[in-house]
């Protein structure tokens, strides 16, 4: 895929904006899939970029754990779960030190 010879430089660069890449409404595939997930259950959501499933899958009352080794991770995730009340813990690293947590 061209402009992906690094991908944690390649998402960086396109989630370096003040405003969403991909918009703060989840993903229309989560949104209609969200119902086969254990209601109050736990979600872990990989590759969460901006954090907007991981928000709204907070807001359906998840506890949510947001992965994403593209440090937008550490400025807009937050800012959107604060600005609509709500904790989702998030990491910003690659793979292998969520592995290493998880084992």
């Amino acid at each position: 895929m061209a402009g992906f010879d690094s991908p944690l430089e390649t998402w960086n660069a396109r989630f370096a904006r003040e405003d969403y890449l991909f918009g703060e409404e989840p993903n229309a595939f989560l949104r209609t899939q969200a119902h086969w997930l254990p209601p109050g259950g736990s979600v872990l959501c990989v590759a969460d970029g901006e954090g907007r499933n991981s928000v709204w899958l907070a807001e359906q009352g998840f506890r949510v754990t947001a992965f994403d080794f593209a440090k937008v991770t550490t400025r807009l995730l937050p800012e959107l779960a604060h600005a609509n009340g709500l904790h989702v813990l998030f990491i910003a690293h690659d793979l292998d030190y969520l592995l290493a947590r998880l084992s």
